[in-house]
Parts: C-alpha cells; structure tokens; sequence
C-alpha cells in the first residue's frame, strides 16, 4: 500500500512533513514496471488517500496517475482526527466514490482444487504465524515478543504515539521524512 494524500509537493507535504512526492512517484513507477518486466500480478499495489480540505482538488489526478503507474485500486479514506497535531489541516469525508479497482483481480480467485493440498494447509494453520515467526527467528526478530504465556507484536504500540511525535517534532526543529526508530532503540523493548 502506498499512502499519498496529493500529486503536488505542496498539498503532499502539508500532511506528510518532510515526505517528497517525487520519492514515493518514483518508487511506485520502479515497483509497477518490475511487475510489468517480470508479468507478475503481484505485489498488489493499492494507493490511498486520506482526503484533507487542502487535497480534495487533488483527487482527480492522484486516480489518473494511479491507472498511469500501473496501481491495481486506489481508495479514498477519511482520516482520523488530526487537529491536536496541526489545527490548520482539517479533514474532509468525501462523498464520491471511494473506492476503484483499476485491474481486475479474477487472479486472486482459486481455480483449482485445494483438497489435494488439505493435510498441509491443516498443518500450516497449527502454528500460529507468531509462533512461527518466533521460531523462525530464533525468538530476535525484535518485533514479536513473548510475555507472560502470551505472544503479541509490540510494533503498534510504539508506531501510532512515535508518528505523531516525530511529525509534531518535525514541525518544530524542520527534520525532514517520516520518523520511525528502529525496536532496538526504544526505551521499552527490552
């Protein structure tokens, strides 16, 4: 999924501080004639738009380009709430069409029998995926972490409150990009 908000630097980084349209543009063209080169369906890429009243002008271009690049859907969402981070940027819920498949996804449906493959789908489902990502990982991949019996993904715990810190400090000391530190380096991953 890649999330962009706007076509034009300006409208793109009034939500995403520091962000470089042309980055996220370039990266998305890479990804999608890589697909093209290698006739490959996958990865499935999907752009979405959290619809601002400074980026709604925007839309129309953002699904053009979207069909250009090669995107397989593009969806409009109504962000949450954001005027505790910046009171000038004010969300809008958009009443059109939110939604766009750009290329059809007839490939996603079985067109075979999966029975003959019953006995390893079962085994499959047996482990949990962070069991088997504890497993596989030897128990570092500092991501999933066991505690108390339970397994859990500490990740969403940190990104939420460590994103809009880092675009609250990106606001006032002129950082430039998304701020994400690394597990390792948060006080509470040990």
């Amino acid at each position: 999924m890649v999330a962009a908000d706007g076509v034009s630097q300006d409208v793109y980084e009034r939500y995403r501080r520091g962000g470089k349209i042309e980055w996220v543009l370039e990266n998305a063209r890479a990804i999608a004639e890589a697909k093209r080169r290698l006739k490959s369906r996958t990865p499935i890429m999907r752009w979405q738009y959290l619809t601002f009243e400074h980026n709604v002008h925007e839309i129309e271009r953002a699904l053009q380009l979207a069909r250009e690049i090669g995107f397989d859907s593009f969806n409009l969402a109504t962000p949450n709430e954001v005027s505790f981070d910046d009171p000038s940027i004010e969300c809008v819920n958009y009443s059109g069409q939110k939604s766009f498949e750009l290329r059809p996804r007839e490939f996603l449906a079985f067109s075979r029998d999966l029975e003959p493959h019953r006995a390893m789908i079962e085994k499959a489902l047996e482990e949990s995926a962070a069991d088997r990502r504890l497993r596989e990982t030897g128990g570092h991949d500092g991501v999933t972490r066991r505690v108390s019996g339970a397994i859990g993904c500490i990740w969403p715990s940190f990104r939420m409150p460590w994103g809009a810190l880092c675009r609250a400090a990106t606001r006032t000391t002129k950082t430039t990009g998304d701020l994400c530190w690394p597990i390792s380096r948060l006080p509470m991953a040990t």
